[in-house]
């Protein structure tokens, strides 16, 4: 039975990291995606896998019941989640005390178990595969399987499980495999407990090299956190901000650790070199970030027709540029127990694994907030070049000053070849850029950065501002004003649907234009904006949005939108989602049949849900999407904003449109239709821009949930949105001209929501003889 030892190992890898992703899945889906709420899943998973590594060999004898335990816990919170997720939700808001302190306690109590028991597998399986096999590589040989078995499950888990079987299932199927685990090591003899190798007994007999070799791995493993989460940051700059970005790095990340092990287990590796290859492998592939940057881009044009080529040009990019760091990084563990000899695994483990939580806590407690990428990659250089240093001390100063020279000149030369306007551009400009297609030359930028959420305003030469969310091109206001018109009339909507004038919600400041129209219309409104430094980007458009952050019945709350609608009593009138699109960050679960459910329940008679969206969705998208709206509303129609932009308006009662000599007061659209010609009234313009979709939704659509988030996994090929009118006339199979509505004041309301200089659009109003206005 113990030939099964290494498989086992493989499974275990299988299973444990897959939980770190499904775990991060379940509980930011559910508590929200604020800074301290990501910083406490990081932490606290990576603490108790330290914590387990420490005390691991103490419980030797048990590592069938931990198999078993990591299992059933995974299950029951799976079940617990899935059947009352939105009530757990609900009621940790209601918790006394503040976000800050409540939500980071309430994450630890419910995590710091399984993750502990985590901690305990790795090297619980190299002492038994050690039992048998007698040899010194035993333990970098099962770090290697462990991790091959982690890289590979945690693709899976984002593509394959979560796609098709949604998250809590995927915890119950991973789940499975530790339960079986823990039954097959039930015919395994455990190796003979030593008390001399409990860590608590090592820490007090190290000899004064190993413990500088500890200090010198745990500034290393500092270095190590910082630069992932910095890794993580820069993906959005040059892939685009999704939530697949983690899977990808924890997965490149542990084919590194896999890589590291390998390497040690076929070849000595002294730890003075593992630290001399971090110190040049820090820096290294920022040298050639440009021409990393331009193979993903060609790799990802080459092969964006479907998505698993997508995701082969995503890998691309992690594996030159992140591959190398944290196969380099990976060597200092392998390296200091292959040296000093396996009793002392756990204790590497826990030492590496508590610098990482330092690591992630500077990283977005401060340094995010502080510094640009290629600054603190340079800092992680001098920090591992310094724990060279400590290392060696007197005894080997000539090769830390040449590692030293060596890493000051990596240093220049990243520096030297850092791609131009990189703040300047979205992910976007880079495939735009390799297809000729090219942007204006930023004037000026202005970057405001808060708790690892990046907000950029971008001035061109033609005077267009752009607004930029972590690397996504949200808005772009130019001369004819049309995005403050869009903007504007997704916060009026409302008004001319809702039976009363007093409450409203809105999800997302952004601008605040479109909060600032609702606020016109409504008594009270409250904004829920999860992103500090977006606030700071609201403050600069103060004229566009009439000064909102000041406004007397505005109220701002710093919280994740489904926690700001459930723990409030407050019923509304109008509830507005404003957030990205779904494919990107975690604004999916905004657009699920959860929100919607609880949307419904907080709306009052008559109140209504607005929300957008465009046409680069795809029909898949739109298919699921549609298919969401109607099961959770009794009734949508829709509103053209602009060639591939949509609004959408839902009800759960029958929807009312405002009757004619009703005052509707909101005075920003008023000014705003003023200031171009039109003639008639809000009412009219409004009216001529609605449809509804008579679109068939294929049967098997699947529905949009916090559980299973769909449209995340909604691929759209580059290039077919290039055509935006047609295609969203395709998608809605709607044709408001030649559907029978030829009028001039349809006509000029659609040309008022588009370009002006638009040919499509002219070609489209020919029929009623504007074609040549």
């Amino acid at each position: 039975m113990h030939r099964l030892l290494p498989a086992l190992a493989f499974l275990s890898g299988v299973s444990g990291i897959a939980y770190e992703v499904l775990y991060v899945r379940l509980i930011s889906t559910y508590l929200g995606n604020v800074f301290y709420v990501s910083a406490a899943l990081l932490a606290i998973f990576f603490a108790g896998i330290a914590a387990g590594s420490f005390l691991a060999n103490r419980f030797i004898p048990y590592l069938k019941y931990i198999e078993i335990a990591i299992g059933a816990y995974a299950i029951v919170l799976a079940l617990i989640f899935k059947t009352l997720g939105l009530e757990i939700t609900r009621w940790v808001a209601s918790l006394p005390g503040p976000d800050l302190l409540v939500l980071p306690l309430f994450v630890f109590v419910l995590l710091a178990q399984p993750a502990t028991l985590i901690g305990f597998s790795l090297p619980l399986f190299a002492s038994f595969i050690g039992q048998y096999k007698k040899s010194t590589t035993t333990f970098t040989s099962t770090y290697a399987i462990y991790n091959i078995g982690a890289a590979l499950s945690v693709v899976a888990i984002e593509y394959l499980l979560i796609w098709n079987l949604g998250i809590a299932t995927s915890l119950i199927f991973v789940a499975t495999i530790n339960l079986a685990i823990g039954a097959l090591v039930y015919g395994i003899d455990p190796p003979n407990l030593n008390p001399q190798v409990f860590s608590f007994n090592l820490v007090k007999h190290l000899d004064p090299a190993l413990k500088q070799a500890m200090i010198a791995l745990f500034v290393v493993s500092i270095g190590s956190g910082i630069m992932q989460l910095n890794l993580f940051s820069l993906s959005y700059h040059i892939i685009g901000p999704h939530n697949e970005n983690f899977a990808l790095l924890v997965a490149t990340s542990l084919l590194g650790v896999a890589a590291a092990g390998l390497l040690l287990w076929l070849a000595r590796l002294k730890f003075v070199y593992s630290l001399m290859l971090i110190s040049l492998f820090s820096l290294l592939p920022f040298v050639f970030l440009l021409q990393i940057q331009t193979a993903y881009v060609n790799t990802y044009l080459e092969l964006n027709e479907t998505l698993a080529g997508v995701i082969v040009a995503r890998s691309v990019f992690f594996m030159l540029l992140a591959l190398p760091i944290f196969f380099a990084f990976s060597t200092s563990i392998p390296a200091l127990v292959r040296e000093w000899g396996g009793n002392y695994a756990g204790l590497a483990l826990a030492v590496s694994a508590l610098g990482n939580v330092l690591g992630y806590l500077l990283f977005l407690f401060y340094i995010f907030d502080h510094f640009f990428h290629l600054a603190v990659a340079i800092g992680c250089g001098a920090l591992t070049w310094l724990s060279l240093l400590f290392y060696l001390g007197k005894r080997g100063h000539l090769r830390a000053t040449a590692v030293g020279v060596i890493v000051l000149g990596l240093g220049i030369a990243s520096i030297i070849h850092w791609p131009l306007n990189f703040y300047g551009s979205s992910y976007a400009d880079r495939v735009n850029l390799a297809r000729e297609d090219l942007r204006s030359i930023p004037r000026e930028v202005e970057t405001f950065k808060q708790f690892g959420s990046e907000t950029t305003l971008v001035t061109l030469a033609d005077d267009t501002i752009e607004l930029h969310f972590n690397g996504y091109r949200s808005l772009s206001f130019n001369r004819d004003e049309l995005t403050i018109l869009r903007e504007t009339l997704v916060g009026s909507i409302p008004a001319f649907f809702s039976g009363y004038h007093e409450n409203a919600l809105v999800f997302g400041m952004g601008t605040g234009i479109t909060a600032s129209a609702t606020a016109d219309s409504y008594r009270q409104l409250t904004v829920a904006e999860i992103n500090l430094s977006m606030l700071e980007a609201t403050a600069r458009f103060r004229e566009e949005n009439n000064d909102i952050l000041n406004k007397f019945n505005v109220t701002i709350r710093l919280q994740d939108g489904l926690i700001a609608l459930l723990e409030s009593d407050v019923s509304y009138d109008a509830i507005i989602n404003t957030v990205p699109t779904p494919r990107f960050f975690s604004a999916n679960k905004l657009w699920t049949t959860d929100l919607f459910a609880a949307a419904r329940q907080k709306l009052k008679p008559n109140g209504v849900f607005v929300g957008w969206l465009d046409a680069r969705l795809g029909k898949a998208g739109i298919d699921i999407l549609e298919q969401t709206l109607r099961q959770s509303f009794a009734r949508c129609v829709f509103m053209l904003l602009g060639s591939g932009y949509h609004a959408f308006i839902c009800s759960k009662d029958k929807l009312r449109f405002v009757s004619d000599g009703q005052p509707i007061e909101s005075k920003a659209l008023t000014n705003l239709l003023a200031t171009k010609n039109w003639h008639g009234d809000q009412r009219e313009f409004v009216l001529n821009l609605l449809f509804r979709s008579s679109r068939r939704v294929p049967d098997g659509t699947g529905v949009n949930s916090l559980d299973r988030p769909l449209l995340e996994f909604v691929h759209q090929p580059e290039g077919q949105y290039a055509n935006a009118l047609e295609t969203s006339t395709r998608l809605f199979e709607f044709d408001p001209i030649r559907g029978g509505r030829k009028s001039e004041f349809l006509c000029r309301a659609l040309q008022m929501v588009d370009a002006h200089n638009d040919h499509q659009m002219k070609q489209f109003c020919a029929p009623v003889g504007l074609g040549n206005q």
